[in-house]
């Protein structure tokens, strides 16, 4: 029987459940009632209620834990939440506080509880300038949840002689938004400090974090408007000098509704193109008032300034063809601009084309750089120029390039077929020099195959190689420069991969079942043992033969005898044990329910039973909160330009949990039609395992 597509195809990746970490609690778990349909590892929000009231210390803090994860659902805990607050630090107790954040406005009556633990808590911003983002730990958190109830004391605060707390107040305020409206007026204030900015951090870090919220504030700040202008005059007139970055300001006013572009048409003429192109650039169509004055900047005799008029101009009139021509001609003889030039030009995709012989130039060199071979992937989406370029950059040494070549195969999908025996051959080489940052070269190699699909069935022999092949990297923070350790992350991708292929994949079944015996020095494998598990579950009737190995696993990692409550748990090997019985035993069916109602785990439980296709309220409840994070970075992302900011993980912790995430879906349709290739890509596969009629490739593994 092979696995549905809802069965997760990755393993699992750390499921941190917010600003906590991993935390193990103890408490007493009465088995639900059948009349409580929505019961969170055994219990209701009356029934964590109860144990919050009147359980030991132990049971009450894991129920503080449970509380959060029904979100508004537990409003009627708050009074109990506050008096179990009540007489501690609240910079002590995140669950309990986290757990306020999540109810939302319906917690209200804690925020007089919540500021004291948030002037203690501080933020920095007074002390560290205006750059170093934060609101006050857990209980800055709560605020932000709590929202517009939360509004009235910040602004006491925003008001008040505390000069330290008076950024972080503003910060805050930035975070929660359009709800924060009845505080423009202090905000409005604020941005009238008098100190000079340049040499008072505080005050710097307090007109900066002002300018910011009213900004996020939006339209319901329109009469910040004059002020702001005021603040941007300042800063134009003052270019040589000026005291902070005039981004802000043009930010804020474009999110008030009030885009100041004639000021900043006026500034590019005034200092010859210098950044402002960027600024216009950032506004994109809602500075079309520039264009004539950009076009005729297409001229200058100064290379700069014909830049900046190009930059601007492709992004708020594309395709802008004779703009293209001038960027092309930049990337060619300035290489030191093209970082910059790159990530327009992908944007534009195929209406850039003609910078594919430019960049194809640099892709053969060994010096190529990441944001030329994506910018190929995003102008030649059939693959028919770029992909024997990228083989090309496969078989260089430097692993950052090898990395990023098979990253752009692998979001080509099958239009890279052509790179297949490159891809297979990658999976075990031996680079000269070892890899050591983000994107490994063999994992992605490996990655890359998978989502090629079934015509990479022919790397199967490779993948194999590669599962059992060891490698040696650096040791991060090793205090010997030749100190290395067994990295087991490339075989992990190649065992899942090989699960993708499903009965195709059969001649692996002996090497998976030596790595699921084989336990390394501490378990150190056990991710990759985990793994092979699951793949041979994906094999189907073909691995039958594994079904010893696999109960020789639950025996020795049976779910602890104990009412141990253990929240932010990474699914174990034992979990995947379960649940590739489920589909090679002829009792699997009823070893997975009992594995799963023996899990004191949320996680591990959730994993299980999505993996095996059943949804359940921990998995509903862990997937809202995973889609309210993944929300809250993509939106900070839009804002800072970097969407791919640790977003992958993201997906994979929703994708983790099968069917049960469930309430994520519509949110993943939309972001399949996100402007961003990536974003898209990963929300696709996030769906494959979420719902069965999804079809994608296969996901990427976690990091």
């Amino acid at each position: 029987m092979r696995l549905p597509r809802t069965m997760m195809r990755r393993g699992v990746v750390p499921m941190v459940v917010g600003a906590v970490g991993i935390i193990i609690l103890v408490v007493w778990l009465e088995p639900a009632q059948a009349d409580e349909p929505r019961a969170f590892c055994g219990k209701t929000v009356d029934g964590w209620i109860e144990v919050l009231r009147h359980g030991s210390t132990r049971k009450r803090t894991a129920a503080t834990q449970a509380l959060r994860y029904f979100g508004p659902e537990a409003k009627k805990a708050v009074p109990d939440l506050i008096d179990y607050l009540r007489d501690r630090d609240v910079r002590h107790e995140p669950g309990a506080v986290f757990a306020l954040g999540r109810i939302g406005p319906a917690a209200a009556p804690a925020v007089p509880l919540l500021i004291p633990g948030y002037l203690t808590e501080g933020c920095n911003l007074a002390k560290s300038g205006t750059f170093l983002e934060g609101n006050g730990g857990a209980p800055g958190d709560a605020l932000v949840g709590i929202g517009a109830p939360a509004v009235p004391a910040l602004i006491e605060i925003l008001n008040g002689p505390n000069t330290e707390m008076r950024p972080c107040a503003a910060s805050t305020l930035a975070d929660i938004g359009p709800a924060a409206k009845a505080a423009v007026p202090s905000l409005i204030r604020a941005l009238q400090v008098e100190k000079a900015v340049r040499d008072d951090p505080e005050s710097s870090a307090l007109r900066r974090w002002a300018i910011v919220a009213l900004g996020r504030i939006g339209a319901g700040a329109e009469e910040a408007v004059p002020s702001l202008n005021i603040l941007l005059d300042h800063d134009l007139k003052n270019i040589s000098t000026i005291s902070f970055d005039e981004w802000p300001i043009v930010e804020a006013l474009d999110q008030i509704g009030e885009p100041p572009v004639i000021k900043l048409i006026d500034a590019f003429v005034k200092e010859d193109g210098a950044e402002w192109g960027g600024d216009l650039a950032r506004l994109g169509p809602r500075a079309r008032a520039a264009v004539p004055t950009l076009r005729k900047a297409l001229n200058d005799r100064r290379l700069e300034v014909r830049m900046e008029a190009a930059l601007a101009l492709v992004a708020i009139d594309p395709p802008a063809p004779d703009a293209i021509a001038i960027l092309i001609d930049t990337l060619e003889h300035h290489t030191e601009e093209a970082d910059r030039i790159a990530e327009p030009l992908a944007r534009l995709g195929p209406a850039a084309k003609a910078a594919l012989p430019v960049l194809l130039s640099q892709i053969t060199q060994e010096s190529a750089w990441n944001e030329a071979i994506e910018a190929l992937v995003q102008i030649d989406p059939e693959g028919k120029v770029c992909v024997p370029a990228l083989i090309t950059a496969l078989k260089q040494d430097d692993p950052e390039i090898v990395g990023i070549a098979a990253k752009a195969l692998g979001l080509l999908g099958p239009r890279a077929k052509a790179a297949i025996p490159t891809l297979a051959t990658t999976l075990t080489r031996k680079l000269k020099r070892p890899f050591d940052g983000e994107g490994d070269p063999l994992v992605e190699a490996a990655k890359a195959l998978g989502r090629i699909g079934p015509a990479a069935q022919t790397a199967i022999p490779a993948l194999i190689e590669a599962v059992k092949f060891r490698r040696l990297v650096p040791v991060f923070g090793g205090l010997l420069e030749d100190e290395e350790e067994i990295n087991f992350e490339h075989a992990t991708a190649a065992a899942r991969v090989l699960g993708a292929f499903e009965p195709a994949a059969k001649a692996a079944v002996p090497v998976l079942i030596e790595v699921l015996q084989s336990q390394e020095k501490d378990d150190e494998n056990w991710v990759l043992r985990r793994e092979a598990a699951l793949t041979l579950g994906r094999i189907g009737p073909e691995a039958k033969a594994a079904v010893p190995a696999l109960r020789k696993v639950l025996e020795e990692h049976p779910p602890r005898p104990s009412p141990d409550l253990v929240v932010g748990m990474y699914p174990q090997v034992g979990d995947a044990a379960a649940v590739a019985l489920f589909y090679l035993a002829p009792d699997g069916e009823q070893v997975a329910k009992s594995w799963a109602d023996r899990l004191n785990s949320p996680e591990r439980r959730a994993f299980v039973l999505g993996a095996v296709g059943t949804a359940s309220v921990e998995g509903e409840l862990i997937a809202r909160m995973w889609l309210e994070s993944l929300n809250g970075v993509l939106a900070q992302g839009e804002r800072e330009g970097d969407e791919l900011l640790y977003v992958e993980g993201y997906f994979e912790r929703l994708g983790s949990l099968g069917v049960g995430a469930q309430p994520a879906i519509p949110r993943l349709r939309e972001l399949q039609k996100h402007r961003n290739s990536w974003i898209r890509q990963w929300a696709a596969e996030t769906l494959a395992q979420i719902e069965p009629s999804a079809k994608t490739p296969l996901t990427s593994p976690p990091p």
